[in-house]
């Protein structure tokens, strides 16, 4: 049975209480800025994949598993960061998928943008536009949301310190 994102969220509680007890809010809010660069890397190198070929030192890397795992962890980094604060993740779940404007690759620069203006305004209403943009590249780029989230906190939670 397929968790849902609110018992997602008391599982990460738990596992955030366990591994990294009284986690200042910052730390989450900076893993998103990480991980939403680390999703415009992977797109922009799986662009470049198909203009130019692929460049040895990629050689053995899957982008598109890249991009997956990327949209998950800027998930699970947002929950991390609502667990921090008290904020529901499975609302901010519900958000509805931006429709992007622009260019796959402008639109992933712009997200990384809007993860670094989360950092200084730590707002629901930043939390959400950054969610619905989320979601709306994972969209884009045909990734199932909610697969690479559970597949990500699977993955997440064995991990020890």
């Amino acid at each position: 049975m397929l968790v849902t994102m609110a018992e997602l969220q008391v599982e990460h509680k738990a596992w955030l209480d366990a591994m990294y007890k009284d986690q200042p809010s910052d730390f989450p809010a900076c893993g998103m800025v990480e991980e939403a660069a680390e999703l415009m890397h992977a797109m922009l190198k799986h662009s470049q994949k198909h203009v130019w070929g692929e460049e040895p030192r990629y050689r053995a890397t899957d982008w598109r598993a890249e991009m997956f795992d990327a949209i998950g962890d800027c998930a699970i980094y947002l929950c991390s960061y609502c667990n921090t604060v008290g904020w529901n993740f499975e609302k901010l779940c519900a958000a509805v998928p931006a429709v992007g404007r622009e260019m796959p690759l402008r639109r992933g620069a712009l997200f990384v943008g809007l993860a670094a203006a989360f950092v200084s305004n730590q707002t629901w209403e930043q939390a959400y536009l950054y969610m619905s943009e989320l979601k709306g590249i994972s969209q884009s780029l045909h990734i199932d949301f909610d697969d690479a989230v559970r597949t990500t906190w699977l993955e997440v939670k064995t991990r020890c310190r």
